[in-house]
């Protein structure tokens, strides 16, 4: 079953998920800065960093791979998603999530939760298909705050 969550933004903090540190992508730290610009000059990238990595073939291509422009795309990408959902990511494809030895970590959406915090929304729709009775374990808040709770399952 699948379960979808609203998870208030300070919980990836919590957790110290900062999509702005780089990591995820194997890039330097992205700063505000950097997606304000993209914003104002309006270069955005409409290609998510899933589909960019998808071969003709359906193969990965290396995440490893450090090339100079790889980190544009991501400043570029966060801004696309800012521009496309105006700022407010409530209704957004919800981010996946998994709870691993008791941390919440990020599987895809990591453009998607950088562009949330960006705006300073309050939280993020997330995908996690865990036990709910170990999601609330780990995140008590996904239970316990009205619109931070549980809003749906398919």
């Amino acid at each position: 079953m699948e379960y979808i969550y609203h998870i208030p933004l300070y919980v990836f903090e919590d957790f110290g998920i900062d999509p702005f540190d780089g990591s995820a992508w194997g890039c330097d730290p992205i700063s505000y800065e950097e997606i304000e610009h993209a914003l104002e000059v309006g270069e955005f990238e409409n290609i998510s960093w899933g589909e960019l990595n998808d071969g003709a073939d359906g193969a990965k291509t290396d995440h490893s791979i450090m090339l100079p422009e790889q980190r544009d795309f991501h400043i570029q990408r966060i801004a696309a998603l800012i521009a496309e959902y105006s700022g407010d990511f409530t209704d957004a494809d919800p981010i996946t999530g998994h709870i691993v030895d008791d941390e919440l970590s990020v599987g895809d959406g990591y453009h998607r939760l950088a562009a949330a915090m960006y705006c300073e929304n309050e939280f993020v729709p997330v995908k996690i298909n865990d036990d709910p009775n170990i999601v609330r374990a780990v995140i008590p808040v996904a239970d316990s705050q009205g619109d931070a709770g549980l809003s749906f399952h398919m």
